[in-house]
């Protein structure tokens, strides 16, 4: 499936949903999608906008050049920086390659593969006292 982008508005919440494969091509339709968004935030400085990429594959090294510095551009524009959550190991480490000036914010515990997951969420479910838990 190639990379589609779907965009929804809650007053000044603003979620950008990645999903499918990045391919060369998805970066000049997510350009054009993020410069409206830039618009609308120039009416409005309290808009914030979240993207969500757990849905977001890529094979390979193609696109995800201009993927990413689309998605820097689009950061240092915004008054308030967007959150970045779903973001696989593979993603994050290409972003923070390109990323000189930190203007990633990272959320969440799906930035962690999948394996990690699940021990990350049953830690998280843990509700017994610290003194209580017992490491394998």
């Amino acid at each position: 499936m190639a990379m589609k982008t779907t965009i929804s508005r809650d007053g000044n919440q603003v979620k950008v949903q990645i999903s499918g494969y990045l391919d060369y091509e998805a970066s000049d339709p997510l350009r054009e999608d993020l410069v409206e968004i830039v618009r609308s935030a120039q009416k409005s400085t309290e808009m914030n906008v979240s993207f969500d990429f757990s849905g977001l594959h890529f094979v390979g090294s193609c696109g995800i050049t201009n993927f990413i510095l689309t998605l820097k551009d689009f950061n240092t524009k915004m008054a308030n920086k967007p959150l970045y959550f779903g973001v696989k190991t593979e993603f994050r480490r290409m972003i923070e390659a390109f990323d000189n000036s930190n203007s990633f914010i990272f959320g969440d515990i799906f930035q962690y593969e999948e394996e990690s997951l699940v021990e990350a969420e049953s830690e998280l479910l843990d509700t017994r006292p610290l003194s209580r838990r017992v490491d394998n």
